[in-house]
């Protein structure tokens, strides 16, 4: 059986990256974070956020700018 990629909202990408939705919508803006807009609004694959937060914590440890979050 085949297994289709997780989707996540906007709140559960705040969530899971430790920010607020102005901050994910500013991720977006930048082309920083994937996204597919849809009738209910953005939607995030899970493999993208969770790569984006490895990347993030990884420049974190050499950026003391960049919040390390959860």
């Amino acid at each position: 059986m085949t297994q289709f990629p997780k989707i996540l909202s906007i709140g559960e990408v705040q969530h899971i990256l430790g920010v607020s939705r102005s901050r994910v919508e500013e991720f977006v803006r930048r082309g920083k974070l994937r996204y597919q807009d849809t009738l209910a609004g953005k939607m995030f694959l899970e493999s993208d956020v969770l790569a984006f937060k490895r990347d993030r914590q990884r420049r974190a440890k050499k950026d003391p700018r960049i919040k390390r979050g959860r």
